[in-house]
């Protein structure tokens, strides 16, 4: 699964969420999108919330071999204000 904030919002708005999923033996990803009021990057045009989500599922992918008992059959994603945009939009 992945978490995708608001606007003007970051990954630890719905940390409690992210941390329940997991406990329950979801894998959770909760990137930091280019508008967040914490971002720890410099922003820049090609930094869309659609390649942030494409590179967390690409990178998750690389992460976890086949064949692993953890490896995702399937995706999901699930947001909070903008970040519900960007889920639909996905």
């Amino acid at each position: 699964l992945i978490f995708a904030h608001g606007f003007l919002g970051s990954p630890f708005d719905m940390a409690h969420a992210c941390e329940a999923l997991a406990r329950d033996g979801f894998i959770v990803a909760a990137p930091e999108m280019p508008e967040s009021l914490a971002a720890s990057y410099e922003t820049r045009d090609e930094i869309t919330r659609e390649a942030i989500v494409m590179a967390t599922q690409t990178m998750i992918d690389a992460c976890l071999s086949p064949g692993k008992a953890s490896s995702p059959t399937r995706w999901g994603i699930f947001g909070h204000s903008a970040g519900a945009g960007t889920a639909i939009n996905q």
